[in-house]
């Protein structure tokens, strides 16, 4: 099956989508739902990327972006849409207001398709996460063989060398992105675990945590609700 990608520049390619990648074919095609309950539901009405509850999401509060063309990371996408989904970013964080701590933004920067980076998802896709620790500065200074480097929070994949898979995260503030140990897989949603004293919790095909999601939608429309009203 072959779709429409963008590639570096802003180049539309030819890109075989695997498995793992239809299973957000329902979001490239721009419907509202999937197959995957309750997962596959787009909780805002963007033309660009879907917003939807992650699976293994160890706490409510945890959203993916996942734009709606073809592209395994989202340094493969053109500067304005990537300008764009940093705006809807944080018009999202906005909202998630509902849950507590504050907003982390990051992703598992994979360049091909099957790469371990990528967590065995071949679409490019954003996390957003409420944690109330620190989860930033515990990953930026936590583990001594990965080296970050500090990006614009503005459009951080402008600085991303185009050849690499990366590792990146941000607070809206600030950004930082790691090429060092590359190719392991669920990095991020490890960390996370740590954080919340879940440390062998961290793998989505085993924790799905459907609870998380439903509470995630069902707090986000309340939201959402309230925010329509005002």
């Amino acid at each position: 099956m072959l779709s429409l990608s963008i590639g570096a520049g802003g180049a539309p390619m030819k890109t075989e989508l695997t498995q793992q990648a239809r299973r957000f074919d329902w979001v490239l095609k721009g419907l509202p739902r999937g197959p995957r309950n309750p997962f596959d539901v787009d909780l805002f009405s963007y033309d660009e990327v879907a917003v939807t509850p992650t699976v293994g999401a160890l706490t409510a509060g945890w959203l993916l972006l996942v734009p709606r063309i073809t592209a395994c990371c989202m340094a493969d996408l053109g500067i304005p849409l990537r300008q764009r989904v940093i705006l809807i970013a944080g018009e999202v964080r906005d909202a998630m207001k509902v849950f507590p701590g504050r907003t982390v933004l990051f992703e598992h920067g994979a360049r091909r398709v099957g790469s371990a980076t990528g967590c065995g998802v071949d679409q490019a896709h954003l996390h957003l996460v409420n944690m109330e620790n620190d989860l930033m500065k515990s990953v930026v200074s936590g583990d001594p063989d990965f080296h970050w480097a500090p990006v614009s929070a503005s459009d951080p994949w402008k600085e991303i060398d185009r050849d690499l898979e990366y590792y990146l995260i941000s607070d809206f503030r600030t950004a930082f992105v790691s090429y060092s140990v590359t190719g392991k897989s669920q990095y991020f949603r490890k960390a996370v675990a740590r954080e919340l004293s879940r440390p062998t919790e961290w793998d989505y095909r085993l924790f799905t945590n459907e609870q998380n999601a439903r509470t995630t939608t069902t707090l986000l429309d309340a939201g959402n609700r309230r925010r329509s009203a005002a």
